[in-house]
């Protein structure tokens, strides 16, 4: 028996087995088809069928030979490739890149990073909108992190081993993509976008967003933040800006947002050759003798 599915699918059904048919420029490939060729000529057929079928017929091989294929397909149209592995079931992918994560060690994570997104992108509230492409794999960052993104007509998702799935909706999708993206010096995001404490002098709102950044703060920010970063994105009606570095963790050790200092009003600036600084309200009298007023930003090499 053959019964009709989309995409000019056919599945047959017999005593002991489900076989899946995709028919290609007039001919019936079946998963025993596929595996008879040689993986790249496998590839060829694959490349050939729209994303449902293909994501089916490396289903349908044996995790051995689907992994064989899907290494030509990288070869050839990688984002087409992770797109079709995005697309298969985690304990069918799995196995799949297993088979090939010796000789792609980059591919670690793709099944996770597909399931949670998958699981993001449908949380009740979501503003992200229709996606753009398929799964692509993202640049290292500095500190040598691997990762996936999904891009989405309104943000994008964001997945790494080290924050795992963070949405980073407009204005911080492209304020970060205008800055190196994940291999610049923000690196991957660590947390959720989340209110920021109002700014005493003015009570301006705003949101934040954390990231990895090129090296971590020390521990005692780490305990204020609850969180292992290096970097914060800052968005308010006065704009979106970053703190980062020396200034950062002197910023987020004063009390951030909720401190005299409020939210930035500027990127990091040229100050001679003693350091950078960031624009802020001006410290009020009592603070002149903080830590704040007192430095000019503790400052690192960067690695």
């Amino acid at each position: 028996m053959e019964a009709a599915v989309p995409h000019g699918q056919g599945v047959v059904v017999g005593d002991q087995n489900t076989q899946l048919n995709v028919w290609v420029n007039g001919q019936r490939i079946d998963a025993a088809a596929l595996e008879s060729r040689s993986p790249a000529s496998a590839a060829d057929l694959v490349l050939k069928m729209p994303h449902d079928d293909a994501v089916n017929a490396l289903v349908m091989m044996s995790p051995a030979a689907s992994a064989e294929v899907t290494w030509v397909l990288l070869h050839r149209d990688e984002e087409f490739a992770l797109s079709a592995l995005a697309g298969m079931h985690r304990s069918r992918c799995e196995p799949v890149v297993a088979a090939l994560v010796a000789r792609m060690p980059w591919l670690d994570g793709l099944p996770a990073a597909a399931e949670a997104i998958d699981q993001l992108e449908l949380q009740p509230g979501s503003k992200l909108g229709d996606r753009i492409g398929g799964l692509t794999c993202a640049r290292p960052s500095p500190q040598l992190t691997h990762g996936f993104s999904q891009q989405y007509a309104n943000g994008r998702i964001v997945w790494s081993p080290r924050g795992g799935a963070c949405v980073m909706p407009e204005p911080f999708a492209d304020y970060h993509a205008g800055r190196g993206g994940t291999a610049g010096r923000l690196g991957f995001p660590v947390s959720p976008v989340a209110s920021a404490t109002p700014s005493p002098k003015d009570n301006t709102t705003g949101e934040y967003q954390q990231y990895e950044s090129t090296w971590n703060y020390a521990a005692e920010t780490r305990k204020r933040l609850g969180r292992k970063c290096g970097a914060t994105v800052y968005k308010s009606a006065r704009g979106v800006y970053a703190t980062w570095g020396g200034i950062g963790e002197l910023y987020e050790l004063e009390g951030g947002t909720g401190s005299w200092l409020g939210f930035p009003l500027s990127e990091e600036l040229p100050a001679g050759r003693r350091g950078r600084w960031t624009t802020s309200p001006a410290p009020p009298a009592a603070a002149s003798g903080s830590r704040a007023a007192r430095c000019t930003g503790r400052s690192r090499p960067t690695p």
